[in-house]
Order: C-alpha cells, then structure tokens, then sequence
C-alpha cells in the first residue's frame, strides 16, 4: 500500500473508533442517570404527578368527540387498556 492510504485508513481507524468510544460514553451516563433516578423515585415535575387518579367523567369525553366529529361519532365503550 502506498503511504497516502495508508494514512488515510489510520485517519479513518482513529476517527470511527473515537466517535464509537464519545457514543459509548453519553449511552453508559444516560443508562446510569436513569437507573439512578429511578431508584431514588425521582419526580421531574410535580405538578402534574398526582398520588389520586384524575378520572375524567364520560359525559365530558362524550362531548368532546361529539364536537371533534361534528356529531357523527359515539362513544359506545370506554375501557382502559
């Protein structure tokens, strides 16, 4: 081989193997700050985690479909998943 590519395939080695070794990196401190949080039962934003379940009344849903669809949707069964 001839020195300009063999320099160019070192310049290659190097640079995947950095940009795998940065990406290697940001996973492994993601995965740790997350493990982290949860087992501390971290809560991002208060205000919107409530302990009591907020149940919308059917009536409310049934009017808010009835208004999206211009009436000709209805509700027939409401299940949670």
């Amino acid at each position: 081989m001839s020195e300009p590519v063999r320099e160019a395939f070192m310049i290659l080695l190097v640079g995947m193997s950095s940009v795998f070794l940065i990406l290697s990196l940001v996973v492994l401190t993601g995965n740790l700050l997350i493990r982290f949080l949860k087992a501390s039962k971290f809560v991002f934003n208060k205000e919107h985690h409530s302990t009591s379940e907020e149940r919308i009344p059917q009536e409310l849903i049934e009017q808010a479909i009835s208004k999206w669809s211009n009436g000709k949707a209805t509700i027939q069964n409401i299940q949670k998943l």
